[in-house]
Parts: C-alpha cells; structure tokens; sequence
C-alpha cells in the first residue's frame, strides 16, 4: 500500500513540475549581440532577417489584455516604436515591462506603414529585465500623428472630441472590428480603431471634449489610434461647438473677412483672393513673370472677448516661392488688435502673434499650434489679420485656411 503512495506522489510531482506558468529563460543563456536601438532595428528596412545574436531593449506600451489587440504589443525605448507578433496564443507580457529582446531568427516586416517583428517566441526571444515601467504618452496634436513621426508609440491628446457621439466603440455582438473618427476644434481628424473584442467595445462614444492615450498606428495611408484603457480616456468637457468664438474654414470664399490694400502696384488687380481649388484664401503679387512690392491684410470680423478669460488662436497655412526664407514672419505677418474699426489698418494698434511656420518653403499645410489670446481678455472688440508682403523681386505665395478662434477656460 505504502509503494502505491509514493508512486502516486511521484506522479503527481511529475505531472505539476510539467505544468507551470510560462517562465522567462536565464539571461545567461541568451546571447546579447550587437545592441540596437528601436530606430535602428526599423532602419533595416521590410523583409530583413537578422541572422545574427542582436538585441533592442524595450518596454511594453501596450498588451493584450483589454482585448484590443491579438497576439501583437506594442513596444518602444527613447528612439521609436515598434510591434511583436507572437505564435504563441498569450505572449505574457503585460504594461510596463522592460525587455531585452533578442533578435536573431526574426524578421522585421512592415505591415501596412506599421513595423513589426514576427514572429516572436518568448522562450527564445524575450528576456523580461523588470515591471512597471511605464512610459508616460507624448502630448501630441492630431496633425503631429499625421506627419508619421509617431507611428507605434504612445501618445496623449488633448481638445478632442469624437464627430458621431450616438455609436458605441465597436460591436461586441457581432466582434466587429471598428473606426470611429476624432476631431479637434480646427477640424483635423483621425481614425480610433477598436475591436470587437475589447473590454470597452459595447460602451458608447463619450459626448464631451477632452484628453485620449493611445497608441499611434498607421494602415497604408491611413493614420489611426488603438485605445488600451477607457479609464485614458476623459472627456466631460465643452464640445468644440459649444466653445466656438469664431471659425473660417475658407472652403468657399473668403467669408466675414475683408480685404484692405496698403500698398497694390498697378500690374495688379489683387493680391489676397480665394482659391477654389485649394479651398484657402490666397495671397501673392506675382505677376506676368515678376515679384512686384504689395502689402495686404485678410481682416476678421471683430470679435466679442468682453467675457471671456482665455481664448487659443489656430490656423494652417503654406508658404512657397520665398527666396528669403529665413525672414518669413518678416513677409507673412500674424497680429492681433483691439482697436481697429474699419479702413487702412495701419490707424491702427498691432500686435505680431507667434506662430509656427512651415520649417521651408513648400506647399504643404501646417498647423500655426496653439497662439494663447488671453492677453486679450475682456476687450469688447478683437481683431486678428494676416498681413502679407512682398519686394520686387521676392513675392512668396501665402495659402490659409481653417482659422479658428476657441474658448480655453
């Protein structure tokens, strides 16, 4: 009796001593390599096979365990992002933890514009260092995502709203995988893309404005976010609409804004018009082949701050054909006054406005960012303008577009 226990109990021990939780190997026997960073690793280009011992230290940003994502996290160090695949069904690894992965056997694809390492084996690639060390998001604009910058890291947003607050994140009955679109109050958008599998995918669009952490993703040419938490997501506050002081999109015409002439040389009939094609107002005094000297201001209608604390100020614009780029602001001017009523806006008080400018000649629209008009607070009358200048010999076109003024409070 007394041998059937022990062999029972040997079995037993057997049994449990091959069914265990998924370990992370001795580092010792993992060999570190040649050490990359996450831009390196990304810089060796789609279809690349290391077939060497290398490493990239990383940490996780974002795991599976909202259901957001299968089989995928996204990982990054202080270069960039990237993704892992697993064959495996649970890649055990959770926010926060700090890896060294060995890259020797993987291959870097890129999937779409999105970079990943597949397939990953944890016994044979993952060497798990230490535990909850998250990376705080970089606070970013949707326009930032849009330049591609930010592709498979961990980003924050702040003033935005969702367009359509009636539609839940995705379809939990049917485990639908969907996109729903995210503005902020100058009418950029993006895609946040949720899966039906998600722990949050059955609870409805949030109606207000505010704050979102996700991870930034692109899917060919379309820019996308992947929320890993609902508690990242907070958004009580006034919708853009509700905080409107004033806004212009130029689609078709030039709207409530007037134009005054200072200075037009005869070889023109203009200098500031609409431009359907582009749906933007248009400044420039090239004419017949050659710069003429102008200067010309797009003008607001005025503006009510009396009670108002604190108020941003944005627009896009695009700026080309400047032979003397360094002095940019010099020939497109921003101001603001509270003083002028009508006529040449030079019997007038101005003041230049800081904003920020195409980094070089080109025609590629960016966004002014945010310029603070709190120093405005209480005026009864605000104007802003757009003053465009030129020389002989130097007549830069200036395009603008998607001006808006918001209440910040």
């Amino acid at each position: 009796m007394k041998s059937i226990y022990i062999v029972l109990f040997s079995a037993i021990v057997l049994l449990t001593s091959c069914i265990k939780d998924k370990q992370d190997p001795p580092a010792n026997q993992i060999p570190l390599g040649t050490i990359y960073t996450i831009e390196e690793v990304v810089s060796f280009g789609n279809g690349y096979v290391f077939d060497s011992a290398a490493s990239v230290y990383a940490t996780v940003t974002m795991d599976e365990s909202n259901g957001n994502l299968n089989k995928i996290v996204y990982v990054q160090d202080s270069t960039a992002g990237i993704s892992l695949t697993f064959a495996d069904d649970d890649s055990n690894l959770k926010q926060g933890d700090y890896l060294r992965i060995y890259l020797n056997g993987l291959t870097l694809t890129d999937d779409e514009g999105m970079f990943t390492l597949a397939t990953v084996d944890y016994a044979a690639n993952v060497i798990l260092i230490s535990k909850g060390n998250n990376i705080q998001p970089v606070q970013v604009t949707i326009s930032d995502i849009l330049t591609g910058n930010y592709t498979s890291q961990i980003i924050e947003l702040v003033d935005v709203e969702f367009q359509d607050t009636t539609v839940m994140w995705a379809d939990p009955l049917g485990l639908s995988t969907l996109n729903r679109t995210l503005q902020d109050c100058s009418y950029n958008t993006i895609i946040a893309r949720t899966s039906g599998y998600a722990t949050f995918a059955g609870q409805y669009l949030p109606s207000g404005n505010g704050s979102l952490v996700a991870i930034a993703g692109l899917y060919g040419s379309t820019y996308q976010l992947y929320v890993r938490s609902i508690d990242e997501v907070d958004m009580n506050g006034e919708r853009c609409s509700e905080r409107i002081i004033m806004s212009e999109t130029f689609a078709s015409s030039q709207g409530s804004f007037s134009i005054y002439n200072v200075e037009l040389p005869s070889a023109a009939s203009y200098v500031w018009s609409h431009d359907a094609s582009y749906v933007c107002m248009t400044a420039s005094c090239y004419v017949n082949g050659s710069d003429y000297a102008s200067e010309s201001w797009l003008i607001s209608p005025p503006m009510d701050f009396s009670r108002i604390t604190a108020a941003n100020f944005t627009f896009e614009h695009a700026i080309n054909y400047l032979n003397q780029y360094s002095q940019v602001a010099d020939f497109c001017t921003v101001l603001v006054s509270t003083d002028y009523i009508s006529g040449s806006p030079e019997d007038a008080t101005w003041t230049v406005l800081d904003a920020n400018y195409p980094p070089s000649a080109s025609w590629t629209f960016v966004s002014s960012g945010p310029i603070d008009l709190s120093s405005m607070a209480n005026q009864e009358i605000v104007r802003i303008a757009f003053r465009y200048t030129s020389i002989q010999g130097d007549a830069p076109t200036w395009e603008v577009k998607n001006v808006s003024v918001i209440k910040s409070e």
